[in-house]
């Protein structure tokens, strides 16, 4: 029974998740055009809700004539009894996800039990999957993937696989198996009938991604009609994720803040609508007094720049800047370019987010310089 339903835009803005342009699967979401209730059968429930809509339109006027009549029955009649597995029902036909993110609509309706075992624990409850079908989606960047089932219409479970061998894809299950599960999930906490997960990614990495019904103790499974969504986070676009700086005096690194897949607002105090950025982190190689810089000529927009002890947002900052007046901090001569100084111990862990004022994004230089004491 779904108890609440979260819309992917609502989810996106809890999330934090850049809505970009995705690749979205057409036509019907249930292969079995004849199964009006998506049951996997065309059967009686079928052909009640076809007589219940005679004479007039929709799904059940298979021919597409404008009415529903004795040429959609005759169709009816002689698709009667299961449907036909749908193509990718085990994982050795698994469909090839196109693109960076992607929203996929799934029917699990008329999917077979896969003889591949799963997790008997998974998100800390009993996550028995039936009817399950296979995707494959291949990682663009390093950074992190969240896979998840919001916005469908059955009880999901769902398992995310890699491969032992990087850029192979494979399949769990078999004497001899290259598949590792990365990542399980019955009932996310905010919707107990989603799924989803969050695993680490590495460029070239084929992910398997198995969705299926949960499975219930008198063997009948949920299923029905939904949406995979598979949404990759770039390397540095998030705190969790940020870029490793080498430990030592001085440090120079070019970056942009222009195509983020994980905006943010409210990071820092410093400035407004600075939601798109690039995170670092940097290990203080002694103790003394670091001070982090975009002044630079090859900085070319108006950068906000701030520093945290963690990655709890604003509750995490140090200190933060968004224009600095010292000479070189300028563009057409005014004050643009950013600048912060921190104290710190040898082995304290500063984490720098690059920003954009108001949204603004380009390219920057940002220069760290350590003076230790003593």
């Amino acid at each position: 029974m779904r108890i609440q339903t979260l819309h992917l835009a609502s989810f996106a803005a809890i999330a934090g998740l850049a809505i970009t342009t995705a690749s979205v699967a057409s036509g019907p979401v249930c292969p079995c055009a004849t199964d009006l209730n998506n049951d996997g059968m065309t059967d009686a429930p079928d052909l009640a809700i076809l007589l219940g809509a005679w004479g007039t339109r929709g799904l059940a006027d298979f021919n597409e004539s404008g009415t529903v009549d004795a040429v959609d029955l005759a169709i009816l009649l002689g698709e009667w009894g299961p449907c036909d597995p749908p193509a990718n029902d085990n994982c050795g036909q698994a469909i090839v996800l196109d693109g960076e993110t992607v929203v996929e609509p799934i029917c699990n309706a008329s999917a077979t039990d896969s003889p591949v075992s799963f997790p008997t624990m998974c998100d800390g409850d009993r996550a028995t999957i039936g009817k399950d079908i296979w995707y494959r989606w291949t990682a663009p960047y390093d950074g992190r993937v969240i896979v998840h089932t919001y916005e469908s219409e059955f009880d999901t479970v769902l398992g995310v696989y890699g491969s032992t061998i990087q850029g192979s894809c494979a399949c769990p299950g078999g004497q001899i198996s290259f598949a590792t599960l990365l990542g399980c999930d019955d009932d996310v906490s905010d919707v107990n009938t989603a799924s989803f997960v969050e695993v680490p990614i590495t460029e070239g990495d084929c992910l398997t991604l198995r969705v299926g019904g949960y499975k219930f103790s008198g063997g009948d499974v949920d299923e029905g009609p939904g949406l995979l969504t598979v949404r990759p986070i770039k390397k540095g676009d998030r705190c969790d994720i940020a870029h490793d700086l080498p430990s030592q005096n001085q440090v120079e690194v070019n970056g942009t803040n222009a195509g983020d897949t994980w905006l943010e607002i409210d990071q820092s105090s410093c400035a407004n609508g600075d939601d798109r950025d690039e995170w670092y982190r940097f290990v203080m190689p002694c103790q003394g007094t670091l001070h982090i810089s975009t002044c630079d000529p090859f900085t070319d927009y108006d950068t906000t720049l701030a520093a945290y002890v963690g990655c709890g947002g604003v509750n995490d900052e140090i200190t933060c800047n968004d224009d600095s007046t010292t000479p070189g901090c300028q563009i057409g001569g005014l004050n643009r370019k950013s600048e912060i100084t921190v104290v710190g111990g040898g082995g304290d862990v500063i984490y720098i987010r690059v920003s954009g004022f108001q949204g603004a994004v380009g390219n920057f230089r940002l220069k760290l310089s350590v003076s230790c004491v003593g």
